[in-house]
């Protein structure tokens, strides 16, 4: 099983952490280093089950910040960390998953407004759109709910 997520830290600090956080743990939730490099670490539990954490530092990627996202359907403002790469699409799904709590399932039944109008290329980076730092932006249903 593969996990993959996008931090500040640099990956020293990282790893640092990591290996700390592993030998803090009481005796049968322990992990051990077994191997140890300037980008990786590999930890061994008492059980024999072995945790393999790689660090490194993207530069394609620029400075990372959070937008603020509205998610109607579940009434709920989530923080969606983002960069300027980011796309309309990836930060809808994003949203969604961070407030159903689930991969998104038919991401394509909603849209996304920012500053009151809707954005119909999704494929826009934030960059384009002009977002900054603590942007607002809305996602909710592409069809109107009826009101009873």
């Amino acid at each position: 099983m593969t996990h993959t997520t996008t931090v500040s830290l640099p990956p020293a600090d990282v790893l640092a952490r990591a290996q700390q956080f592993f030998a803090e743990r009481v005796p049968h939730a322990a992990a051990f280093i077994e191997k140890a490099g300037p980008s990786f670490v590999t930890l061994r539990g008492q059980g024999g089950e072995e945790i393999v954490i790689s660090a490194w530092e993207d530069k394609d990627v620029g400075e990372r910040y959070a937008v603020r996202v509205m998610v109607t359907p579940a009434w709920e403002q989530v923080s969606v960390q983002v960069d300027d790469t980011t796309t309309v699409a990836q930060l809808k799904r994003e949203a969604l998953r961070a407030a159903w709590k689930r991969s998104p399932l038919g991401e394509q039944e909603y849209i996304v407004k920012f500053r009151g109008a809707g954005v119909l290329d999704e494929s826009l980076t934030l960059r384009a759109l002009g977002a900054v730092p603590n942007a607002p932006f809305i996602v909710l249903p592409a069809r109107r709910q009826p009101v009873r």
